[in-house]
C-alpha cells in the first residue's frame, strides 16, 4: 500500500460521520502534501473550503488526524523511515526514487511535506531539507519559493549539518584566489571534511564547474570572485578571440604572481574549465569571452603599448624600458612573468626565454571572422541569452526556459520525426527533447549545449531510457543488466539493443550519457 492510501484509509475509518467530513479529510491530506498544493501552510489549506483562519484549519487538523493517530501503525510509512535513517545524506530525487522503487511513494514529488508527515508520528526529527549551498529550507513563504530555484536539494541528518556547511564555505572561499580549487584543499581549514559529501553538494549546485582532473576533483563557484575570469576580462579587452590552448597556458602562468600554500591548477585542468565555464565558449579551439572586460593598470597598459611595433621581444628588452618608465623591480617581474597578458616561450632554455603579447602569438590569437552565423550559432546564442536568470524561473513548478528552444532545434518546425532510439517516425507530438545526461546533473553551460538534447517518443523509449533499462554505449544501444529482470520492459528493451544512433544524436562529450543515469 502506498502512504497515500494509508492515510486516506486510516482517516475514512476514524473520522465520524458528517457533513464535513469529506472536507477535512481533503484537507488533512492537503497538509500532508497529498494534494494539489506544494508545501502549504495552514492558511493555505483551509481557504479553498472556506477555513479562513490558521487556527481554524489547525483545528480541524488535530480533530480529524491528530486526536485519533494514537498507537496506529502506519506501515508504509515506517517503511519510509526506516529507508531514510539508513543514510545521513540523500539527494531528494534519489530519495524518492527508491519509495517509488518500493512502490509506497504514489503521488509524493517532494520531501518537505512528507516529512511534516513522519513528523506528526514522531519519526524522522533530525533529518532537514536543504538547498546546495545548505540553506536550511523552511515552510516560510520566503524560503518555499527558493526550493524551486535549484533541481536538487539535499536530506542532511543534523549532525552532519554543521560540518558540512563549515567545510561547504572552506571550498566556496578557495577559488577566488586560486581560480580552481582541488577537493583536498579543504582539508587544511576542515580536516574532518566528508568530502565526498561535499563533492555531492558541489555537484547539484548550477551555479559550480567541476570535473575529475589528472585524479584530482576540481571545481569553482561562478557566481563567486574568480580571478581566473579577472584576468580574461584583461586579455579579452584587446582580441576578441584566443586560442584555447594558449589561453589556458597564460592563465596558468598569470597565478605564479600570487603566493599560495596549496598548488595552484594545471593549464589541463584550466582548460578543461575553458570548455564548460559560462564565461566562455571554445569553438573550433577559439576561445571567446562572455564576462566584463576589465581595465589595465600602468605597467600592463605600459607592456602592451611596448608591444606595439614589435612581435617578440626578451628581458634584455622589455625589463630596462619599464624600469625607464619608473616602474619597481617587482611590479616589472610580475607584469612580464607573471602575467595573462604576457607569453613565455621557454623553449630557448633560461635567459634567452622569448616573450609574446598573448593576444599577437602566431598563429593563436585572431579576432572573430565576420562570416553570418550558423543555424547552430543562433540557437546557441538564443539559449545563452537565458544565462543572466538561469535556466529555470519560479512558478507554482520550476519551468525550464531553455525548453522550447532546444525542441525548436531538434524539431524545426516539423510535423513529423524519428526517435533517436527506435528510429521510428512519429508526430512531433509524440516526441520530447530528452537529456542524455540528466538535467539535474548538468550544469548551466551544459544545460545551453544543443548536444545535450535529442529526441526521443513517449511510446517507450524515453522512458526506457530515463528508468534506465537501456543506455548508449558509443553511440549504440545497450542493456543495463542491472536492470535485468523478467519483465515486458525487457521484451521492449530486446528490440532496441543494438540500434545505432545517427551521427546527429552522438554528438557532443561521450560523458553525457554516462552521467547520472
Amino acid at each position: 500500500m502506498v502512504i497515500e492510501e494509508e492515510l486516506i484509509n486510516f482517516l475514512e475509518r476514524t473520522v465520524e460521520e458528517s457533513s464535513t467530513k469529506n472536507r477535512d479529510i481533503l484537507l488533512v491530506l492537503n497538509h500532508f502534501g497529498f494534494g494539489a498544493m506544494f508545501w502549504p501552510t495552514l492558511e493555505e489549506i483551509g481557504a479553498p473550503y472556506g477555513v479562513n483562519t490558521r487556527e481554524r484549519a489547525r483545528q480541524i487538523v488535530r480533530d480529524t488526524y491528530t486526536a485519533n493517530v494514537g498507537k496506529q501503525r502506519f506501515v508504509a510509512l515506517e517503511t519510509a523511515v526506516r529507508m531514510l535513517t539508513t543514510r545521513p545524506f540523500w539527494y531528494e530525487s534519489e530519495y524518492l526514487a527508491v519509495l517509488e522503487d518500493l512502490g509506497i511513494s504514489g503521488r509524493l514529488r517532494s520531501f518537505p511535506t512528507l516529512l511534516r508527515y513522519m513528523r506528526s508520528q514522531g519519526y524522522a526529527a533530525d533529518y532537514e531539507l536543504y538547498l546546495p549551498d545548505m540553506t536550511r529550507l523552511t515552510g516560510d513563504r520566503g524560503f518555499r519559493s527558493l526550493y524551486f530555484n535549484h533541481d536538487e536539494r539535499a536530506i542532511v541528518r543534523k549532525d552532519l549539518v554543521k560540518p558540512l556547511q563549515h567545510a561547504l564555505g572552506v571550498a566556496s572561499g578557495l577559488p577566488g584566489q586560486l581560480g580552481l580549487a582541488e577537493i583536498s584543499y579543504i582539508r587544511d581549514k576542515a580536516p574532518e571534511a566528508d568530502l565526498d559529501l561535499v563533492k555531492a553538494l558541489i555537484r547539484i549546485n548550477k551555479h559550480t564547474f567541476h570535473a575529475e582532473i589528472d585524479g584530482g576533483y576540481w571545481y569553482t563557484f561562478e557566481n563567486f570572485e574568480n580571478v581566473l575570469v579577472n584576468n580574461s576580462g584583461k586579455i579579452f579587452g584587446l582580441a576578441d578571440a584566443v586560442d584555447a590552448d594558449l589561453l589556458a597556458v597564460v592563465l596558468e602562468n598569470s597565478l605564479k604572481r600570487r603566493g599560495s600554500d596549496v598548488p595552484y591548477p594545471s593549464v589541463a585542468a584550466i582548460r578543461a574549465y575553458l570548455g564548460k565555464s559560462v564565461f566562455f565558449e571554445v569553438k573550433d579551439g577559439m576561445a571567446t569571452f562572455k564576462g566584463e572586460t576589465r581595465e589595465l593598470t600602468d605597467i600592463e597598459a605600459a607592456v602592451v603599448a611596448f608591444f606595439k611595433d614589435r612581435e617578440t621581444t626578451s628581458n634584455e628588452e622589455i625589463v630596462p624600458h619599464l624600469k625607464s618608465l619608473g616602474f619597481s623591480g617587482p611590479a616589472i617581474h610580475k607584469a612580464v612573468y607573471a602575467n595573462a597578458l604576457v607569453f613565455i616561450d621557454r623553449s630557448p632554455g633560461r635567459g634567452y626565454f622569448k616573450f609574446h603579447l598573448a593576444t599577437n602569438v602566431p598563429g593563436y590569437a585572431k579576432a572573430l571572422a565576420s562570416a553570418p552565423p550558423s543555424l547552430q550559432e543562433m540557437f546557441s546564442e538564443r539559449l545563452r541569452r537565458i544565462e543572466v536568470n538561469g535556466t529555470d524561473f519560479t512558478m507554482e513548478v520550476a519551468a525550464r526556459r531553455e525548453q522550447p528552444i532546444l525542441r525548436e532545434w531538434l524539431f524545426e518546425g516539423a510535423d513529423t520525426s524519428e526517435c533517436a532510439i527506435c528510429q521510428r517516425p512519429f508526430s512531433t507530438r509524440s516526441l520530447v527533447a530528452a537529456h542524455k545526461k540528466k538535467r539535474k546533473y548538468c550544469s548551466e553551460v551544459e544545460r545551453l549545449d544543443l548536444n545535450i538534447v535529442f529526441p526521443l517518443c513517449v511510446f517507450g523509449c524515453d522512458h526506457l531510457y530515463e528508468q534506465g533499462y537501456i543506455r548508449i554505449k558509443d553511440g549504440v544501444v545497450v542493456r543495463n543488466d542491472d536492470k535485468a529482470v523478467n519483465t515486458a520492459e525487457n521484451q521492449v528493451v530486446d528490440q532496441l539493443v543494438g540500434k545505432r544512433l545517427a551521427a546527429r544524436w552522438t554528438r557532443g562529450p561521450a560523458e553525457y550519457f554516462d552521467n547520472g543515469r
